[in-house]
């Protein structure tokens, strides 16, 4: 009849099916399962690959505003940026400019360049020089802890950038480094767990 252990082991492979068939139903134990309590389930993947969507922008303001409290509003771009950023950004800058003219007569040039930045260019200007000494380090408090998180954001973000599945490790490594961005640029947005 399938009672004792055996029963329990059929409850359990049935609530293993229903995690890849949602709809799986067992009529053979239907009336016997005994009430196997699951481990809460981390919050849905696709909530969380957003959450690393959301990273870039919010890092890009944070740092933005404090490359111009430190530097100047005036002087951010030309102190607060690495050589090889500000070439890469000027390259796809006037690609965007031979496809769109108007932009070469905004006053926010580097602003709207600033756009551009990705992740791993806004790592690169955050450990720049003084940036990390002066202005970032008090914030992120370890240099090699702080490039782990964003590699770990990137690593999430970036499969859904590109219409690839995150893996189980991806999305444990994502969900501890948009954790920890968030607390420590105090973003909430970027927490998954809010």
């Amino acid at each position: 009849t399938g009672r004792g252990p055996q029963n329990d082991h059929a409850g359990v492979l049935e609530l293993k099916i229903k995690d890849f068939i949602t709809d799986f139903y067992s009529p053979l134990i239907k009336d016997r399962l005994p009430e196997i309590t699951t481990e809460k389930e981390p919050p849905v993947i696709s909530f969380i690959e957003s959450k690393a969507r959301l990273a870039e922008p919010h890092l890009r303001s944070f740092v933005l505003e404090n490359l111009k409290r430190f530097h100047g509003s005036s002087k951010w771009w030309k102190q607060g940026l690495p050589g090889g950023v500000k070439s890469e950004i000027d390259k796809k800058w006037a690609a965007e400019i031979e496809r769109k003219a108007y932009l070469k007569r905004e006053k926010r040039n580097n602003e709207h360049k600033f756009e551009y930045l990705g992740l791993g260019e806004l790592m690169s200007t955050i450990i720049y020089g003084q940036n990390w000494e002066d202005i970032f380090r008090d914030i992120f408090q370890n240099k090699t802890s702080f490039e782990r998180r964003i590699k770990d954001i990137m690593v999430l973000r970036n499969p859904s950038s590109h219409n690839r599945k995150a893996d189980d490790q991806d999305i444990l490594d994502g969900i501890g480094g948009l954790r920890w961005l968030s607390r420590c640029i105090d973003d909430h947005d970027l927490n998954p767990y809010t």
